[in-house]
C-alpha cells in the first residue's frame, strides 16, 4: 500500500517498513526499531501488529510499563489474541507484577493451549512466585511438547533444583545439553545440582565448561565461588563473594562514605555494616577483632537484637542497629571508610594461617548463664546438652533439618539433661521424644531465641555441649567458645568446607558429615561413638 503525503510524493510502504523495523529489532538495534515502529504505530494506530512490535520493543529495551501500555492498546484492538496476551504478560513480569503475569500467560493458553513457549514462560514466572509445584507441573507438559525448547529444560531444571529432585534436575540437564550443549543456563544449573549432591569434582568441571563460554555469567561464578570455599581457596573464593550484590543488589546499603579497599586502618574511623541473616553476621564480625587490633576505630553496624550482646563483647566499639534507613551516627562525615561486614574476608583471611586462634570473641551475660546453668542442672552434676534440628531455610531447610527422634541416642546416655534450643514452637516434637525415649527435653519458656538473643547467647553460653544442625546456634554456640558439635548433610554450606572435622571460623567447633544424602542415623552414629557412652568424654570448655 502507498500513501500520499500533503505535497504529492509517496510515503514508503507500510509493510515494507514494518519489517524493517522487525530486522532491525532482530538484529538488536531497538533504539533504530523502535523510532520506525513509532512513525508507524502514529499513521496507523489501531493496527495490533505494528503496537505488539511496537511493545515488544519496548519490553527488550528495559521498558516493560510502556510496554504494558502499548500492549493493552493492542488488546483493545484485538481482545483474544494470543501473542498479544503471551507479550502483554512478559511485560508484566518485567516490571516484577507477577501475579498479572501469571494471568495473562494463562489466558494466553486459554486460547492457544499446548503453546510450548507460552508454557514455558507461565512455568517461569510460577517459579519466581514460588509455586514450584505448579510450575513442575506446566513446564514437563512442555517438555513433552518441545524436548528440543532450550527454555522449557532451563526453567524445569531450576524448578526441580528448588524442590529437591536433584536427580531429574540433572536428567532434565543433560537431556537439553544433547540438543544445545553450549547453553550456559544449563550447564549453570547442572553444576548447581552437582553441587547440592555433594559431587563437588562434576560440579566443578560443569561450571568450568560454563565460565568458558562467558567468563562473566553471574551464576556460574557464585557456583564457583562456593567451590573456592568449600576448598579453602580464600582469595578466589572472597572475590567470587563479591558478586552477591549482582544477585542481592538491594541489600546493599549505600553510605556516603568511601568504601574500604584494604587501606591501613590504624587511626581510621571505620563503618563496618552487618548483613544477611544473624548466623552470617556472627561468622563475619569474628574478624571484627582484627580491625580492632590493627587500630582501626570500628563503628558496628548490625541486627538490632544483637547490639546488647556486642556492646558487652566489644566495649571499645560502638555498635549501632541496623535501622531502615540507617541511625545519623552511620552517616556521619567523620568516618574513614564503610565497608560490609562480609567482605572483610578479602583482606583479613586470605589463607589458613590467617585465622586467629581465638577460643571465642563474645561474651554472654554471665550472671544470667549462671542462673540458668544453676536451674538446668536442679541440683544434680549433669552435663547440659543443648540440642537444636531443624531449619526453617527456605531454600535449603529440609537438607539441613533432621528429625527430633534422629537425636535419641543421646537419650542413652546418665548424667546429662537435654535443653531444646530449636527456634519456633517445638511442643509437639518434644512429646513425641518423651513419648518414645522416656527422656524428657528441657523448654525454657523464659527465653525467646527469636527475639531475645542476649538472652539466648546466655542460655547457650549455660551449656556443656551443643549438638546440632547447621544453624544460627551453633554460630552463638562458636563466637562464645561453647562446645557445638555440628552435624551436616553430605553437601554442606560453604562455611563449613569438605573433607574436614574442625572449622578455621571457631576453634571449638566439631563437624560431623552425612557419609550420603539423608544419612542422619550415620551421623548420630559417630556422634555416640566420639561420646563414647560417657559424660567423661564431652570436650572441655576453656
Amino acid at each position: 500500500m502507498t500513501r500520499k503525503s500533503k505535497s504529492g510524493e509517496g510515503t514508503a510502504n507500510p509493510e515494507v517498513e514494518f519489517n524493517r523495523a522487525l530486522e532491525l529489532f532482530k538484529g538488536g538495534n531497538h533504539q533504530k526499531a523502535a523510532k520506525v515502529v513509532r512513525a508507524l504505530a502514529k499513521k496507523f494506530p489501531n493496527v495490533s501488529e505494528i503496537l505488539q512490535l511496537q511493545g515488544l520493543i519496548a519490553v527488550e529495551s528495559g521498558k516493560p510499563k510502556d510496554a504494558i501500555k502499548i500492549l493493552q492498546k493492542a488488546l483493545n484492538v484485538k481482545p483474544d489474541d494470543p501473542k498479544a496476551l503471551n507479550n502483554l504478560a512478559n511485560a508484566y513480569r518485567g516490571s516484577s507484577q507477577l501475579e498479572n503475569a501469571r494471568d495473562a500467560y494463562r489466558k494466553s493458553l486459554d486460547i492457544r493451549p499446548a503453546h510450548p513457549e507460552t508454557l514455558a514462560n507461565l512455568g517461569g514466572v510460577l517459579a519466581d512466585l514460588g509455586e514450584f509445584e505448579a510450575a513442575e507441573t506446566v513446564l514437563s507438559e512442555a517438555m513433552k511438547l518441545a524436548p528440543d525448547f532450550a527454555d522449557v529444560g532451563v526453567n524445569l531444571s531450576f524448578v526441580l533444583i528448588e524442590l529437591r529432585k536433584l536427580d531429574q534436575a540433572i536428567d532434565c540437564c543433560l537431556t537439553t545439553l544433547e540438543q544445545h550443549p553450549n547453553q550456559i543456563n544449563i550447564l549453570n544449573n547442572l553444576g548447581r545440582a552437582y553441587l547440592a549432591l555433594g559431587r563437588n569434582d562434576d560440579a566443578e568441571e560443569v561450571i568450568k565448561r560454563a565460565l568458558g563460554i562467558d567468563p562473566s555469567h553471574t551464576g556460574a561464578l557464585r557456583a564457583m565461588g562456593i567451590l573456592h570455599f568449600l576448598h579453602g581457596r580464600w582469595p578466589a573464593a572472597w572475590e567470587c563473594y563479591e558478586l552477591r550484590w549482582r544477585i542481592q543488589a538491594t541489600r546493599y546499603r549505600a553510605f556516603p562514605q568511601p568504601p574500604w579497599a584494604g587501606q591501613p586502618v590504624e587511626g581510621k574511623n571505620l563503618l563496618v555494616w552487618g548483613e544477611q541473616g544473624v548466623g552470617d553476621e556472627i561468622l563475619f564480625t569474628s574478624m571484627v577483632p582484627d580491625l580492632v587490633e590493627a587500630g582501626a576505630n570500628v563503628i558496628l553496624e548490625l541486627d538490632p537484637r544483637l547490639v546488647p550482646l556486642y556492646e558487652r563483647s566489644f566495649p571499645s566499639i560502638t555498635c549501632l542497629p541496623r535501622e531502615f534507613p540507617p541511625v545519623k551516627q552511620t552517616l556521619d562525615k567523620g568516618i574513614d571508610y564503610q565497608v560490609a561486614a562480609g567482605s572483610l574476608g578479602r583482606w583479613w583471611r586470605l589463607d589458613e594461617a590467617s585465622f586467629p586462634k581465638r577460643s571465642s570473641f563474645l561474651v554472654a551475660d554471665p550472671v544470667k548463664t549462671d542462673t540458668l546453668r544453676q536451674r538446668y542442672r536442679d541440683g544434680s552434676e549433669s552435663r547440659i546438652i543443648g540440642i537444636s534440628w531443624h531449619s526453617a531455610n527456605k531454600d535449603i531447610g529440609d537438607e539441613k533439618s533432621m528429625q527430633i527422634m534422629d537425636l535419641a541416642p543421646l537419650a542413652r546416655m546418665s548424667g546429662i539433661c537435654l535443653v531444646d534450643l530449636q527456634y519456633g514452637d517445638s511442643d509437639m516434637d518434644r512429646a513425641q521424644f518423651e513419648a518414645e525415649t522416656g527422656v524428657s527435653v528441657i523448654r525454657d519458656k523464659e527465653i525467646d531465641s527469636l527475639k531475645d538473643l542476649d538472652g539466648f547467647a546466655a542460655q547457650v553460653a549455660a551449656m556443656d555441649l551443643i549438638v546440632s544442625i547447621s544453624n544460627t546456634t551453633v554460630h552463638v554456640a562458636g563466637a562464645l567458645g561453647v562446645p557445638a558439635w555440628v552435624l551436616l548433610p553430605n553437601a554442606p554450606m560453604w562455611r563449613w568446607m569438605i573433607d574436614r572435622d574442625d572449622t578455621p571460623w571457631y576453634p571449638l567447633v566439631r563437624l560431623f558429615r552425612q557419609n550420603k544424602r539423608g544419612d542422619w542415623p550415620g551421623v548420630m552414629e559417630k556422634v555416640t561413638v566420639a561420646l563414647g557412652g560417657s559424660r567423661e568424654n564431652f570436650p572441655s570448655r576453656p
